[in-house]
Formats: C-alpha cells, sequence, structure tokens
C-alpha cells in the first residue's frame, strides 16, 4: 500500500515539470517575435508581407497622384527609397521646384535649393544654409557636410540644441544628422558621435512607444530608427499600427499640419517606415546626394 502513493507523487511530479517546461519554452519563443530587427532572421507571426507590400504601393501611387503639387523637401527620402528599396517610381522634380519658385510664401525654398541643387550646388552658399530655420538647418549641414564642411564642436553643441525640441523634431533631425555625417566621413570624432545617439535613441523609443494615436512625428521616429539600424526600437504592434491608419486613398492623413502637404510628409515616412521593414534584413544602405549630380 505504500508504494502507490509514491508512485502517484512520481507520475505527477513528472507531468508538473513537463508542463513547467512547455510553459518556459513557450515563453521564450514570444520574446523572440516580439522584436523587429536585422539580428531577428525570422518573420513575425501575424504580419502579412503581402498586405505590406500592398500599402506600400497604395502609399506611392498617392504621393504620385499628387503631381507637382508634392512637397520638394520630400525628394530625397523618396529617392532614397528608390535606392535602397528598389522603389521604380520617378517624381516630378523640376516641375514641383519651379511651383515652389513662384510661391512667395513658401518660406522653405532655401533649403530646397540646398536639398536639390543641381551642378554645381545651382550657386549654394553659406547664406542659403543659415537662411533655413534653426531646427532643419542641421539637415543641409549633415547632407552636404562633404562641399560645407562645419566644426564638431559646433555639430556637438547644435545637436544637443535642438535635440530638446519640445516638438520632438529636433530629435529626429539631430539623429539624423549626426548619422548622415557619419556615414560621409564628416566626423573624426566617431565615439563621441554614438555617446549621442545612444543618448538621443533613448528619447527617440519614448516618442516611438508612446500611447497616443498615430502621428506624423512617431512615424518619423520609427523611420530614423530604421535608418539608424535601431529596428530593435520599433515592435510589431508599432508596424500594425502604421498599417492600420493608412486611409483608403492609399495616403496617411490626419496629420499636426492640416494642408496637403502635411499629409504628403507623413505619408513619405509611413511608406519609408513600411519598406525599411520589409528590407529589415538588408546591409545598411548609407544616404547618396544622387539627386545632386542631376542637370
Amino acid at each position: 500500500m505504500a508504494i502507490i502513493p509514491n508512485l502517484s507523487f512520481r507520475f505527477y511530479g513528472m507531468i508538473l515539470f513537463c508542463l513547467a517546461m512547455m510553459l518556459i519554452t513557450a515563453c521564450q519563443g514570444n520574446g523572440r517575435q516580439e522584436v523587429v530587427g536585422p539580428s531577428d532572421g525570422q518573420e513575425v507571426i501575424g504580419m502579412d508581407s503581402m498586405d505590406i507590400e500592398q500599402a506600400i504601393s497604395d502609399g506611392l501611387d498617392y504621393l504620385e497622384r499628387q503631381g507637382d503639387s508634392i512637397d520638394p523637401l520630400l525628394f530625397p527620402i523618396l529617392d532614397y527609397m528608390n535606392l535602397a528599396y528598389e522603389v521604380e517610381r520617378s517624381w516630378p522634380y523640376q516641375d514641383a521646384i519651379e511651383l515652389r519658385k513662384r510661391d512667395s510664401n513658401y518660406y522653405q525654398y532655401p533649403m530646397i535649393r540646398c536639398y536639390l541643387g543641381y551642378k554645381p550646388y545651382n550657386g549654394i552658399n553659406e547664406k542659403d544654409i543659415e537662411a533655413i530655420p534653426e531646427r532643419t538647418r542641421g539637415l543641409v549641414h549633415g547632407y552636404l557636410c562633404e562641399s560645407f564642411p562645419i566644426g564638431e564642436d559646433y555639430l556637438f553643441d547644435y545637436t544637443s540644441t535642438i535635440a530638446k525640441d519640445s516638438l520632438g523634431y529636433g530629435l529626429t533631425h539631430a539623429i539624423l544628422m549626426l548619422q548622415w555625417m557619419e556615414d560621409k566621413n564628416c566626423v573624426t570624432n566617431r565615439e563621441k558621435v554614438i555617446r549621442l545617439k545612444e543618448e538621443y535613441s533613448r528619447h527617440l523609443q519614448s516618442i516611438i512607444h508612446k500611447n497616443q494615436a498615430l502621428t506624423d512625428l512617431r512615424t518619423e521616429a520609427m523611420a530614423i530608427a530604421f535608418y539608424t539600424q535601431q529596428d530593435y526600437l520599433v515592435e510589431q504592434h508599432h508596424i500594425q499600427e502604421v498599417l492600420d491608419f493608412q486611409d483608403s486613398s492609399g495616403g496617411w492623413l490626419g496629420t499636426r499640419v492640416t494642408h496637403h502637404i502635411g499629409n504628403h510628409h507623413f505619408t513619405t515616412l509611413a511608406v519609408w517606415v513600411l519598406s525599411a521593414y520589409q528590407h529589415r534584413n538588408k546591409e545598411h544602405q548609407p544616404w547618396r546626394n544622387q539627386l545632386l549630380n542631376q542637370e
């Protein structure tokens, strides 16, 4: 009689042990699936690649339909996507630029000249750069750093200042500026660049993970995270948010800017995020000023 309870205890003990091992294995598997990044090496369960491809295509169709009304400041991003993600679309560069030349209220025209200047930089000089609002001036410094070098003390002071921008766009611009200058070998103190990027990335993560509806800023933060090879900051549900927010027109609407150009910006960023997610296992593609080489 004493043997039966002993056997029963061993039997139930084995069952409990097996259940515990199954639970641990399942938890570990779920932990791996939540991380989105090039080191993951596996598809995230629940994400349909065809849905993402269709969303990208619809977004690009929406932008193409805008014709020359599209904001020329978006052309460098669209051109980068052509290069990095093999997006075979053509954009009305010259027509859109000519349209802005005739718009006296379009305050960013100096920035367009800097971004999209034709050979040899269309006579761009330091005064053109200084005419650009401070929060976006750094992007031009980073974009053209090979031709218009700046001191590293200025770089670090400038990025530290704009990263505190209460709207949040200064932070994303500071990170992108540092990455561009690193990609173009315009900095020598790479250790400090890495430290600053790590510091700013903590704030970038807080923007991405903010508990609110999808916004232009949150989408920009995701795009910058992908471009700076910090894919782990973007989780599966963030990608799903981007997909769910797409309008039936193919665009992403309802941004902080009420006019159509704001929607162009939001849509371009959303397409960038989805494209980067689809190509997250590819080697980092540095930004190149290919637009500046056009006649």
